[in-house]
């Protein structure tokens, strides 16, 4: 990708997604590092990105807490 650290990427929501999921290569992520600390505007659209990742991860693990108990329960009705 090779990122510019003197300015915004065109593309700023994706590579915000990658960086916070850890899929940007190790150049372009430290040159992301470096805009990051001087850009606020990137900063807040990475923090965005977290903030709906951390989302996302907890309504899976709710959802698997769910299914979890739906099992449970189906057990149960089936030994009684």
């Amino acid at each position: 990708m090779s990122l510019d650290v003197s300015r915004c990427p065109a593309n700023v929501d994706e590579v915000a997604k990658a960086y916070c999921m850890d899929t940007l290569d190790a150049n372009d992520a430290a040159a992301f590092d470096q805009h990051l600390l001087v850009c606020d505007e990137c900063w807040g659209v990475v923090e965005a990105t977290e903030e709906y990742v951390r989302a996302m991860q907890l309504a899976a693990k709710r959802l698997r807490d769910v299914c979890a108990l739906k099992h449970l329960l189906l057990q149960e009705r089936e030994r009684n």
